[in-house]
């Protein structure tokens, strides 16, 4: 069996070599967006959870203050039968100032979360601008190394087709070593199949997250604004569930 040409080899099998390289390289940047976006997801159900239990705490909290609430007035009711007009004037007036107190502290509530949302989509931001800087040098470190690698290489194989050029098994294996190659590369690609579906996959899960999130912190500021009838009324339906 004639021996393949030197250069010819040593390009062929480098080629392969460095076809491998690249598909692994895309696995592996795949791998970490996958692992941001399943970090995000949980990030985002955790929160979820906690506006709903927060939600939970002030309806109970508000039902609790307002049964308080009525039983002093009925207490009050009761003892000052005589002066039901000075006690009703008194009665409207603390109304009107719980009234003043839960509106101002429902515009501060809402202005405290819309400065944390706010403070927070510029903190993912600059997070994912970071990562993406870390992203591109990496790539750029991992082609610069390729090069340098191909280059070594190339002179391993130029060296040692030289040393097989006499041996009769000198095209098999030169040809085995290209199939692995190639085995390696398709491998990789597959894998990477795989994972571009997973993160697609992941994506829209974190979308359909991110939209409960809104969801949950809608509920938290309708129960914030909840007038005294409102928590009443859910406060029952709570207890009969």
């Amino acid at each position: 069996t004639g021996a393949l040409p030197t250069d010819y080899g040593a390009n062929k099998l480098l080629a392969a070599k460095r076809a491998r390289k690249v598909a692994e390289d895309d696995r592996q940047l795949l791998k970490n967006r996958l692992n941001r976006l399943e970090f995000e997801e949980m990030k985002a159900a955790a929160k979820i959870e906690e506006t709903r239990k927060r939600a939970e705490e002030i309806l109970t909290l508000k039902a609790r203050n307002l049964k308080a609430k009525a039983d002093k007035q009925e207490m009050d009711r009761q003892k000052e039968e005589q002066t039901a007009a000075i006690q009703q004037r008194a009665s409207r007036q603390r109304e009107s100032r719980a009234m003043k107190v839960q509106a101002a502290t429902s515009s501060v509530s809402r202005k405290k979360r819309e400065d944390v949302m706010a403070s927070r989509k510029e903190r993912q931001e600059h997070e994912i601008k970071i990562q993406r800087d870390r992203d591109a040098k990496l790539a750029a470190a991992v082609q610069s190394r390729a090069m340098i690698k191909a280059q070594e290489e190339r002179a391993k194989m130029t060296t040692y087709a030289h040393k097989l050029k006499n041996s009769g098994r000198h095209d098999e294996e030169f040809e085995q070593k290209c199939r692995q190659e190639e085995e390696l590369r398709q491998q990789m690609e597959a894998e990477v199949q795989d994972m571009e579906m997973r993160e697609a996959d992941l994506i829209e899960r974190l979308k359909m997250t991110q939209e409960s999130q809104r969801s949950a912190y809608e509920q938290l500021e309708e129960v914030l604004n909840l007038n005294p009838e409102e928590v009443i009324r859910r406060s029952h339906v709570e207890d009969e569930h």
